[in-house]
């Protein structure tokens, strides 16, 4: 068994709590790259949204979690019958 075998095989012995904190931080240091202009993207669409909700062209009101969970769940039936 290779040394990176014997760490995995030790690694996964590990608490749940420990081994997802592995985790994150593993996943964390794979993603190091920024966008220059992301947090300026994002301002830009608060911006955009924030106008249509004052304009009243967007209806903040109305929910509209329970129509898309209603198709989730039928897309998921259907898979479920094959």
């Amino acid at each position: 068994m290779s040394i990176a075998a014997k760490k995995m095989a030790e690694v996964l012995a590990w608490p749940e709590q420990d081994r997802a904190l592995l985790a994150r931080q593993l996943i964390a240091s794979l993603d190091n790259t920024v966008e220059p202009d992301a947090e300026t993207q994002w301002n830009e669409v608060i911006d955009r949204r924030s106008r249509e909700m004052a304009e009243g062209r967007v209806d903040v009101r109305k929910p509209l979690w329970p129509a898309r969970r209603r198709r989730l769940l039928a897309k998921t039936e259907k898979r479920q019958r094959w």
